[in-house]
């Protein structure tokens, strides 16, 4: 009684190596971590974070690379890449920085993981999308390209824009490595390094941002990329949302009998009455509500409507495929959606699988 038993010697041991274990965790660095939230401006102001994994450690649009699961498997001696691939292998688009309806994504460029392949193609103020199949060697041709361009090791925190605000152009490729950016007026900036001096009037008041060529190339290489075969891709899903009218001129009085105004409108009640969800279409009542919204824009009035007194403005997206319109509580369309088939098969690309020509780029500042 009152003594101290003697600790055995290999207790003690067991118990110093756990005290090291310990305090060598304990770095002073937060863990990485999965954020889902939306696409947030950065200190910097010179982009947004990707919905990706980011460091808790810095507010700054620092994006780190993530693999798919299993480990891909690398064998560079053999030029061998392979690995399970993300239902979405490519993405890229843009993002509406002003936040009045839930279809503020628009994407020109979609790879997804079976070889389908859509994009946006506009002529003069007219945009269709279009859809094709492509196969493995083209999908590993692409990101083979990808790669050799440095898009996998480009740093965002190194695009510093002077412009805060406007459009965001995202780019996002999952493969054998994970990039994903998302920064402010890119698209601008590439297409015409001018286009600020002539908005605010001046000769060399604004310099364009530089753009690292492992940015530019893939952008350009995305924006451009026509594989043959495509044909015009016709959606069947319209998306609907209903809001309170933010665009000037007068109401137009309903005149669709089906779907009405007032069906749409209880479409995308919520049980949180704070809340609202888009209202989703197809078939029929798809076409005809489109085709209405397009006479009466069309005949240059605003798509405001009225209806046993109640007044909204009606704003509509078709959906691609995959992509699931915004659910009560959320602020935007889900893409893709929880409903999409995830691969079962490998994925492999060799350095043999070719590459795609480089054409000739916009100059870059």
């Amino acid at each position: 009684m009152g003594r101290i038993s003697k600790i055995h010697p290999i207790i003690l041991l067991l118990l110093i190596l756990l005290l090291i274990s310990f305090g060598c965790n304990r770095t002073g660095e937060p863990p990485l971590v999965v954020t889902t939230h939306r696409l947030a401006s950065t200190d910097s102001g010179s982009g947004i974070q990707a919905p990706l994994f980011t460091s808790t450690s810095t507010a700054a649009a620092v994006t780190t690379f993530s693999t798919p699961s299993p480990t891909p498997r690398i064998d560079p001696a053999h030029g061998l890449r392979e690995w399970m691939p993300s239902p979405i292998l490519i993405q890229a688009g843009t993002i509406h920085d002003q936040k009045r309806d839930p279809f503020d994504r628009d994407p020109f460029f979609i790879l997804y993981a079976d070889g389908t392949l859509i994009q946006k193609d506009c002529v003069d103020n007219s945009c269709d999308y279009t859809s094709v199949q492509i196969n493995t060697k083209q999908i590993c041709s692409l990101l083979n390209t990808i790669d050799l361009y440095g898009f996998f090791d480009f740093d965002p925190s190194s695009y510093v824009t002077p412009l805060v605000g406007g459009e965001i152009t995202y780019l996002e490729v999952n493969a054998w490595r994970n990039q994903s950016v998302a920064l402010y007026q890119l698209q601008d900036w590439l297409e015409d390094p001018d286009w600020l001096n002539r908005i605010l009037g001046c000769d060399d008041c604004r310099k364009a941002p530089e753009i690292k060529p492992a940015l530019a190339k893939t952008y350009w290489l995305l924006n451009g990329y026509t594989p043959p075969g495509a044909t015009t891709y016709h959606p069947i899903k319209l998306a609907v949302w209903l809001s309170t009218p933010e665009l000037a001129g007068e109401p137009v009085k309903w005149s669709l009998q089906s779907p009405t105004l007032s069906r749409l409108a209880g479409m995308t009640r919520c049980a949180n009455s704070g809340q609202q969800k888009a209202a989703m279409l197809s078939g029929r009542e798809a076409e005809l509500l489109a085709s209405y919204l397009n006479q009466i824009t069309n005949q240059g009035l605003s798509p405001i409507f009225s209806e046993d007194g109640s007044i909204y403005q009606v704003t509509t997206r078709w959906l691609l495929p995959y992509e699931e319109a915004a659910g009560c509580g959320e602020s935007t369309n889900q893409f893709p959606s929880t409903d999409i088939p995830l691969p079962n098969a490998l994925l492999s690309c060799r350095s043999s699988d070719g590459f795609i020509p480089t054409a000739t780029l916009t100059p870059v500042y």
